[in-house]
């Protein structure tokens, strides 16, 4: 059960539709070691780059979620 989710649907300058939830724990708090940003960029529904650090800054990294755009290139990982 996560403790708060966002839903986002943007469609100026590209169309996406964003879900974002924050987890029940966050590992850093106890000392756990830095967490990995868990954040996967999708392209018409296909996986474009799981685990991106480009998605949101990097103090957002204990925010999971999935962002789908129909305007993105599928070979936006190779760019």
């Amino acid at each position: 059960e996560p403790r708060t989710t966002m839903h986002f649907s943007a469609d100026a300058p590209i169309a996406l539709q964003a879900l974002f939830f924050v987890g029940q724990t966050h590992m850093e708090k106890y000392g756990m070691g830095r967490m990995e940003p868990n954040h996967s960029l999708y392209s018409r529904k296909v996986l474009i780059e799981g685990k991106s650090k480009n998605v949101l800054p990097d103090f957002l990294r204990f925010v999971h979620g999935v962002v789908d755009s129909e305007d993105i290139p599928l070979n936006i990982s190779r760019e």
